[in-house]
């Protein structure tokens, strides 16, 4: 189990175990992932790597500084599980105009029904 403090090797094609700070090395980490950036970007001692993410070419060693909820991905799930259970303004609107709306269709239903059983003849002169 990968804890806080822990220094661990991070082999050229391999993703980054945990969020960490590099200690040793210098590669290039493909974020797009996390951060959508197209190309992988530089990383050498003293810049943070973000776990999950992919060592493209050199060996890294790094120390670990965030693990399991603490981690970016972790609080990126946690924000997009959260945006999903919350409704938006506009929708909740949208949803009470397809009441109104359900309710005047049956209003104007029931209307043309019983108009038309009940309705006089009407006759032509």
């Amino acid at each position: 189990m990968v804890e806080h403090g822990d220094i661990l090797k991070v082999s050229p094609g391999s993703r980054v175990p945990a969020d960490g700070l590099v200690i040793w090395g210098s590669s290039h980490i493909d974020e797009s992932m996390i951060t959508g950036e197209a190309l992988p970007v530089s990383k050498t001692v003293g810049d943070n790597v973000i776990g999950g993410t992919l060592n493209t070419s050199g060996a890294l060693h790094i120390r670990v500084t965030r693990v399991g909820s603490e981690a970016a991905l972790a609080q990126i799930v946690d924000l997009v599980e959260t945006a999903q259970m919350v409704k938006a303004p506009i929708q909740k609107f949208a949803d009470f105009v397809s009441i109104i709306q359900s309710c005047k269709d049956l209003s104007n239903f029931n209307y043309y029904n019983t108009n038309q059983l009940e309705s006089p003849s009407i006759s032509v002169q």
